[in-house]
């Protein structure tokens, strides 16, 4: 009978080397600029910098769910008559699973 080797365990704190990822990544220089990867903060909507980057775009594309419908049409109404290409829509729904059979 072979008896288990039991390693340390690093603790939260150790020096180990995933641990200074967080440092390495603020070495990185050339990040995109991050007005292209909006996200809601207190204080801040990414919706706003959405809808500005819709709004220019020549043939905009949304997808987006059946909830947002509302906004999807003021959006259409809004923009539809200035806009020299296409306004590409996609609905759709979350994916759920069927809690019945069909006969």
């Amino acid at each position: 009978m072979t008896q288990a080797v039991i390693a340390p365990q690093a603790g939260l704190f150790d020096e180990v080397g995933f641990r200074d990822a967080e440092g390495k990544l603020r070495d990185i220089v050339d990040w995109p600029d991050p007005e292209k990867f909006p996200l809601n903060r207190p204080g801040q909507s990414a919706g706003r910098l959405i809808l500005q980057d819709l709004r220019e775009s020549q043939s905009p594309l949304v997808v987006t769910g059946y909830a947002s419908m509302d906004r999807v049409i003021a959006f259409v109404s809004d923009i539809g008559e200035q806009q020299d290409g296409p306004i590409r829509l996609v609905f759709g729904n979350e994916p759920f699973e069927v809690l019945f059979k069909l006969l």
